[in-house]
């Protein structure tokens, strides 16, 4: 099996304009070369890259919604992932 998640462009590439993305979110924080790890803790990611510290709510698909047109930034999820992951350093 091989799974190659294409977001949006999905539809575009496989002709099928039958898929729906499950909208989710994903705050980008600044670059942080020093930091190199991952976690997860509480339904929450966090994950050092290059070009950003990607931190994301991973709870139950049903939060997000599917069939969710709407792509407008939800900052309140990406605070509530940042408040979880205070927890975790508190």
């Amino acid at each position: 099996m091989i799974v190659n998640c294409m977001g949006y462009g999905a539809k575009a590439i496989w002709g099928d304009d039958s898929l729906v993305p499950v909208r989710g979110q994903i705050a980008w924080l600044v670059p942080q070369p020093e930091a190199r790890y991952a976690l997860w803790f509480d339904q929450v990611q966090a994950i050092s890259r290059r070009d950003g510290l990607i931190v994301q709510y991973l709870g139950p698909n049903d939060d997000w919604g599917y069939d969710n047109a709407d792509e407008s930034p939800d900052r309140a999820e990406s605070e509530r992932a940042l408040a979880t992951l205070r927890e975790l350093y508190s």
